[in-house]
């Protein structure tokens, strides 16, 4: 009788041992996940430091999600970086090498007119308008933050010495490069952005929201970066950074994920 009472034990002992290992493993597997669960709000503030874009200065509105190169002349906007607090261009680098990007000289209501070509098109295009005077040129409802869009440009002609708009465009696309930020252009819309740093869903505000500018193929967003050579633009892994983003650089894919609309 001792031996079974012994063995009874035995068997009540290695049972208790095994649910405790298996509880304590669900339990850790559980902690994990609870880790990598990243809300809204923790987001906002992991990347506050990259709302180094304003679209628009100087306007007040929304942002138009465009859809054809006929849209108007008002769903055209500057980009002023606040770091360098001069606005987005294209800029030929020449000798200098790397895509034709760069800064304007200074940062002036003309300049800032001068440099309002930047258009930013949705992949989701559904509820055109149908408004005489715009066409279906234009998405009913406007840009939303974390919606993943195309960033080009209009393309210009010089006449008279005076810049003119084409109805054409080009946009940014990721891409390896030997000299400067990573970046091509390319004639047919690129859906690889977002405009981040506000709930995701709600609407962009003109000249008013401090906004991040993030590929989606890279994961990381466009700030100012001072080069030896090409455009002063890049990423926060580029080789020179500002020792603001120093700390940022190597945020976790959750974090980003955050920011960005759903089923897209």
């Amino acid at each position: 009788m001792n031996i079974q009472i012994i063995r009874c034990a035995k068997v009540l002992s290695i049972t208790l041992l095994v649910n405790t290992v298996v509880m304590t493993a669900s339990l850790g597997h559980a902690s994990t996940v609870r880790d990598h669960r990243v809300n809204g709000q923790q987001a906002e503030a992991d990347v506050g430091v990259f709302k180094t874009w304003v679209i628009g200065a100087n306007r007040s509105g929304v942002v138009d999600a465009v859809i054809s190169p006929t849209s108007p002349q008002s769903s055209r906007y500057s980009l002023k970086g606040l770091d360098n607090k001069k606005f987005f261009q294209y800029e030929r680098q020449g000798k200098f090498g790397g895509i034709n990007l760069g800064w304007t000289d200074n940062a002036n209501a003309q300049t800032a007119k001068d440099t309002s070509y930047w258009i930013l098109v949705p992949k989701n295009q559904s509820r055109r308008v149908g408004e005489k005077n715009r066409g279906e040129a234009i998405r009913s409802t406007p840009i939303k933050y974390g919606e993943v869009i195309a960033l080009g440009k209009q393309a210009r002609q010089r006449t008279s010495d005076v810049w003119r708009l084409r109805n054409t465009w080009e946009f940014l696309k990721y891409g390896q490069r030997n000299v400067g930020i990573n970046l091509n252009w390319e004639k047919l819309p690129a859906y690889e952005w977002a405009v981040l740093g506000g709930t995701p869903g709600t609407t962009v505000k003109l000249g008013k929201d401090k906004v991040i500018l993030y590929n989606l193929k890279h994961k990381q967003p466009m700030i100012y970066v001072v080069r030896n050579g090409g455009a002063h633009i890049g990423w926060p892994d580029s080789k020179i950074v500002a020792i603001k983003y120093a700390d940022k650089k190597n945020l976790s894919p959750q974090v980003w994920n955050a920011l960005l609309m759903k089923n897209q």
